[in-house]
Order: structure tokens, then sequence, then C-alpha cells
């Protein structure tokens, strides 16, 4: 039985050399129990994130278990064993994380869940398209708008990254694609269009802004 679902957005956690730890205190009801469920959780780490548990204990959560979950800044997992009223009300004062189990696979899955949510986010860039600079028709502090023609794939609005040569000048979206006078939803290769790009990012200047030129 799960006594308060797991908060993903209050997840006790410690980064060291760049893995992050699900930070536990373990109260189990018997020795065998114990280590069971440390060896398991020892098999859901990986080089990004693991479980660090910070003491492990045989019997029932105590007002001693709170103090230490505070003070360690970590959650308390339990295993078949008693948590009182007062406790709780405790616990929930102080906002430790307590989560009671009386299925080992139960808590194996919960803990897994956490970890899979810890992870670090890879992002993957995809060129679709890329456009050449003809001319500059307007060019405020964070909105341009410049005139090219697409010189490989198939451009529409979104993410794009200003490039002179190899160096990146800037990110930003286009968010505004013409043909002639006509708004487009894409520009194949070959094609000339105007575009209105938003600087989301860019290299510190004097300026705080970028010069984009004819050929970028």
């Amino acid at each position: 039985k799960t006594i308060r679902s797991i908060n993903q957005q209050n997840i006790s956690t410690e980064k060291e050399q760049g893995k992050v730890y699900y930070k536990i205190i373990l109260k189990s009801d018997t020795e065998a129990s114990s280590q069971a469920i440390i060896s398991s959780l020892q098999k859901l780490e990986n080089d990004d994130v693991g479980v660090k548990i910070v003491s492990s204990d045989i019997g029932d959560i105590n007002e001693s278990d709170i103090s230490y979950a505070k003070a360690a800044k970590c959650a308390i997992i339990g295993f078949n064993i008693n948590f009182s009223n007062e406790l709780k009300k405790l616990a929930r004062r102080e906002s430790i994380e307590i989560d009671i189990y009386s299925v080992i696979y139960e808590l194996l899955e919960s803990i897994e869940f956490i970890l899979k949510s810890l992870m670090p986010v890879i992002k993957i860039e995809i060129e679709i398209a890329e456009l050449k600079i003809l001319a500059i028709f307007k060019d405020n502090k964070k909105n341009k708008v410049v005139g090219g023609m697409v010189r490989s794939g198939t451009l529409t609005k979104g993410s794009v990254k200003i490039m002179r040569e190899a160096k990146l000048l800037g990110k930003g979206e286009i968010v505004a694609l013409k043909r002639g006078k006509q708004d487009a939803k894409q520009v194949v290769s070959g094609s000339e269009c105007g575009l209105e790009i938003h600087l989301t990012e860019f290299e510190e200047t004097e300026q705080n802004t970028i010069e984009i030129k004819p050929d970028d």
C-alpha cells in the first residue's frame, strides 16, 4: 500500500560527478527484505542515475527518521512497516516524502519510474533546409526580415540557426514565411522567399544583437 503517491516535482536528489542520485532512507520489516530491496535497487542504476541509500534500518518509521530525512534532504521508503497518523501529520508539516509498500515489485516500479524521470534529455537536431540570405529588409534588435534562396531541403516555420561560414551567430524562430506577397507554409530548394526571424539566442556583442549579412 502506498501512503502517498510520489511527487515528481519534489524529488530529493543529489548530483555527484555528473550522475544524479535519488536519495532515500530505507525502512524494512526484516533484514532479508532490506537486502533484497537494496540488491534490486542497485540493478536499476546506470551511468546517469542511481539510488543513494542514506540510511537503512529495520522497524517502523519513527520521529527520528523524519528528522534525519529533513536534515539529509531525502525521502523515506518503507516496506511492510507501520506509520502512525501522528507521524503522517509531522511528515506533511515537514514536507517529507514518505511512501510505504507491501509488495517489492511495486516499490521497485515506483523508484524505476523516478529514475527514468531524472534521466538527461537528449536533443537531436535534424537539418531540414539551408537558406542563403540575399537581402536584408528589416534589422531590429530581436526581429530580422530577410530575403533568400533555399539552397537545399524544404524551408518551413520553426527553429533556425544563423551561421556565417562555420560560426554560429545565433538561434531563433522563423515566424513568417512568404513567396512573393503570399504567405507560404513551405519553400522548396531552388526557390526564393522572404522570412521574418525572431531571435531567441545570440552571441554576446556590444549591441546585444547580431548583424545578419547577405550570404549568411
